[in-house]
């Protein structure tokens, strides 16, 4: 698996989603650490327990600081969960898809 290894993203085709760019991608090591998603505050609660139960060990970073989310709140904070790169497809397998199609909904 090929990773950024500025942004710890999987980089599938070779490029970087987050910074597009070639020049960071390496060739992931076991104990390298990787986003496996990103979630809202609220969200993140879900997916910590998913992981826990799963018993696969991440870390969970803030994306605007501490000083920001105590000004305008932790409702606004959003969540990267990264995952060691030898579970990265463990975790992936494991997170929710909240994708909503129309064809979901009954307009009656």
């Amino acid at each position: 698996m090929k990773i950024c290894s500025k942004c710890k993203f999987v980089a599938e085709n070779g490029v970087c989603p987050m910074c597009e760019r070639t020049k960071f991608i390496t060739e992931a090591k076991d104990d390298d650490l990787v986003i496996v998603t990103t979630a809202d505050y609220v969200t993140s609660a879900l997916i910590e327990d998913i992981l826990k139960e799963a018993d696969i060990r991440f870390m969970k970073k803030g994306t605007l600081g501490g000083a920001i989310t105590l000004y305008v709140g932790e409702f606004t904070e959003t969540y990267n969960f990264y995952v060691f790169a030898s579970d990265y497809e463990k975790a992936l397998e494991l997170m929710p898809n909240f994708d909503i199609n129309e064809e979901d909904f009954d307009e009656n």
